[in-house]
């Protein structure tokens, strides 16, 4: 996951090459912040508790900065991130991040669309499931789904 944030002065013109650009992830549930050292969550003792975020492409999209996050192992739930810049104009902020199954909420929507309405495969024999690509070239999740005579079971997807 990527925490993006745009960088511009009074005038809406970007800031460009700042090192003093920093952002923190605070788990809502019970307020421990993220350490960028070993990605995992702390009540304290951490190593990295605000990154440096960089700006990848300043010719193309000047001012435009990202940092990196590993969200897979993170619990299902409400995390703010919060942005500071210490240069001038200063500038801080903070942005609501909602996380279901490992990833962000627009990840999330785009595996529910593609669940939805993408091609799935199943072998009869076995019941493996694999949602298949737009162009139906690769799988982009693969499962089970199993029944018993009764009652047909799909088991949660693996991405």
């Amino acid at each position: 996951m990527k925490i993006k944030f745009g960088l511009y002065d009074a005038d809406g013109n970007a800031i460009t090459g700042s090192t003093v650009l920093k952002c923190k992830i605070k788990r809502d549930a019970d307020d421990w912040f993220y350490d960028f050292n070993d990605s995992t969550f702390k009540a304290s003792g951490h190593t990295t508790i605000a990154a440096i975020m960089a700006e990848p492409d300043s010719t193309n999209a000047p001012g435009e900065y990202e940092k990196s996050a590993t969200a897979t192992a993170w619990n299902d739930g409400i995390y703010t991130v919060y942005v500071n810049y210490t240069g001038t104009p200063k500038q801080n902020g903070s942005e609501e991040l909602v996380i279901v199954d490992g990833t962000d909420m627009a990840g999330f929507l785009t595996r529910l669309y593609q669940s939805g309405l993408y091609k799935m495969n199943v072998t009869d024999a076995t019941g493996i499931a694999a949602i298949r690509n737009k162009g139906d070239s690769a799988d982009l999740a693969t499962g089970q789904i199993t029944d018993n005579g009764t009652t047909t079971t799909r088991a949660k997807w693996t991405w």
